[in-house]
């Protein structure tokens, strides 16, 4: 499988200048985050 990078170039006027965390206004708790590798809830960080 091959991975095709993509390179958006921005104009300065066409840059976020808010971000709004969605997380918070969705109902139940997060998923929990999964491993880039393997595809599965990664585990607790030693």
């Amino acid at each position: 499988m091959s991975e095709t990078r993509v390179k958006f170039l921005l104009e300065e006027r066409d840059i976020l200048t808010h971000w709004v965390n969605v997380m918070a206004d969705l109902p139940g708790d997060a998923p929990p985050p999964l491993h880039p590798g393997t595809k599965q809830p990664a585990g607790p960080t030693i």
